[in-house]
């Protein structure tokens, strides 16, 4: 068990980076409260320093957080896979209307999403995906 959240926990870190989910990092800071105030409150939060002292501690976080760092864990790499899928869905469509936008923050699909009648059928069924897995 120790060997997966630790690994968990290191996906997280390389995924937070990249999620536009702000519900995720707080659902995780919520269950985790006590495990972060317990083991490090004198940790400075940023650049991965959190993620990298809850693996530390990993052997010794209370079962809710655990519980949260691998649902958090498998919640990000569902969502990189269906990003994935529609970056390769969509690369015309990325490039003929969406060109300048810059990534992040949710820029990207909102260009899609404006942009959703000129798009193929290919890419409207994977933006759709992308959307009703955020919706659920």
């Amino acid at each position: 068990m120790k060997d997966k959240l630790l690994t968990t926990i290191a996906l997280l870190g390389l995924s937070a980076g990249a999620s536009a989910e702000v519900g995720v990092g707080d659902y995780l800071a919520i269950s985790c409260e006590s495990d972060l105030v317990k083991f490090c409150s004198d940790v400075t939060p940023g650049e991965g320093r959190l993620l990298s002292c809850m693996a530390a501690y990993s052997d010794q976080l209370s079962t809710q957080c655990q519980d949260a760092v691998i649902n958090t864990a498998n919640l990000l790499i569902d969502l990189t896979g269906r990003v994935e899928v529609l970056a390769a869905a969509c690369e015309a469509e990325l490039e003929q209307h969406c060109p300048d936008v810059a990534v992040g923050e949710g820029r990207v699909l909102a260009c899609l999403k404006v942009n959703t009648p000129s798009l193929g059928d290919e890419c409207k069924a994977a933006l759709e995906d992308l959307v009703a897995s955020d919706e659920t």
